[in-house]
């Protein structure tokens, strides 16, 4: 079900998008409105799954971790199997990262592992849990992760 959206909601969205510790009281003061409707707003916004989470950028490169992407082709889709590999993967302490997409690859799948010996497991387990429902799996180590400086569309504020 889509969800409209408010002009003050995207103003508020966009100043999360720049700075999600931002205060409740500065972004009142910054659309003119008291703290009280803008805490009301934002849990709203939760409570609708338009804000799902809040959560840090890391930079794995600066730890002991290296990060890969699998690109996981099926066949044979039954719903059940896909729905286990998907709970599989969400579960999964490794997987940081997880897309269903539209095209050649089912799934984009973004790891950090701190070992090898790690990375390897891993691919093996994906491949002896699922092979009635993996075709292939295709991976290949992250060197440098550029991520969007601000994840907000702007252009829904042109509206």
């Amino acid at each position: 079900v889509r969800e409209e959206i408010d002009e003050i909601d995207l103003r508020i969205l966009d100043l999360f998008s720049v700075d999600a510790r931002i205060t409740a009281v500065d972004i009142a003061n910054n659309l003119e409105l008291t703290p009280r409707p803008v805490i009301n707003r934002i849990k709203k916004l939760q409570q609708r799954e338009i804000i799902t989470t809040y959560k840090p950028t890391l930079n794995m490169r600066k730890t002991n971790y290296m990060s890969f992407i699998f690109l996981i082709q099926c066949h044979n889709i039954v719903s059940e199997e896909e729905s286990k590999l998907i709970n599989y993967l969400k579960t999964h302490p490794n997987v940081v990262h997880l897309v269903k997409t539209l095209g050649e690859w089912n799934f984009e799948i973004h790891i950090d592992v701190d070992s090898w010996y790690k990375y390897r497991k891993m691919t093996l387990e994906i491949r002896q849990n699922f092979t009635s429902l993996i075709r292939e799996i295709e991976s290949f180590p992250l060197y440098e992760c550029y991520h969007k400086i601000n994840y907000f569309p702007k252009f829904l504020l042109e509206r």
